[in-house]
């Protein structure tokens, strides 16, 4: 009898584990897309990059965003390298990241190239990256403007970013969705501060 329940139970649990694999691979799960890096674009330090993926999480945050994208990163160019500082949680070691372009963009479903206006200070902005990295937050899942707990989101990594190299600062604009209040993506989209550089619409494979 113990036996036949124990066998139950261990259905029931390897059930549940294959319907939670099935449903988060569905809500993270991006199809490669054919979007590469433009060829006709100076790129310099400071610039932002939103990304869009083919996927629910991307679709959420786009909407939430009120905007086609739903991720952030800020360009670092290194040894002639485009590189892209952001934070996400996917499972990898550390939610920090200096992701080579290409990577940042292999899923993406669309994505744009926002300049500052106001010239980006390099050594700032490297000073920056490498005491955050140092740090080595964690996302932020609970979109928290507590800066003791060593966590944050990718707008707010932006933000910090931006505030810390360049003179003209951003203000702090928080927008709110139920419990959760957070620093939108579309202060970098702001025409004021910001000039759209490049745009780049899904390019699905096959």
């Amino acid at each position: 009898m113990l036996k036949r329940y124990l066998k139950k139970i261990i259905y029931i649990v390897l059930v549940i584990f294959l319907a939670f694999f099935i449903i988060k691979k569905h809500l993270y799960y991006s199809p490669p897309t054919t979007i590469t890096l433009p060829s006709n674009i100076n790129f310099q330090n400071g610039d932002i990059i939103l990304r869009k993926e083919s996927n629910s999480i991307s679709d959420i945050f786009a909407t939430i965003n009120k905007l086609n994208y739903s991720h952030i990163g800020t360009i670092l160019i290194q040894d002639k390298k485009i590189k892209i500082i952001h934070i996400e949680d996917n499972n990898q070691k550390n939610d920090f990241k200096i992701s080579e372009f290409k990577d940042f963009i292999t899923y993406a479903s669309s994505y744009a190239i926002y300049r500052p206006k106001n010239k980006t200070d390099k050594d700032k902005l490297i000073s920056s990256v490498k005491n955050i990295k140092n740090d080595n937050p964690k996302f932020d899942m609970d979109f928290s403007a507590d800066d003791s707990d060593n966590k944050l989101y990718c707008t707010e990594l932006a933000f910090m970013l931006y505030n810390e190299s360049v003179e003209d600062k951003l203000e702090e604009v928080k927008d709110k969705y139920l419990n959760y209040s957070f620093i939108p993506l579309r202060i970098f989209t702001d025409m004021k501060k910001f000039s759209l550089i490049y745009e780049k619409e899904e390019e699905k494979v096959d």
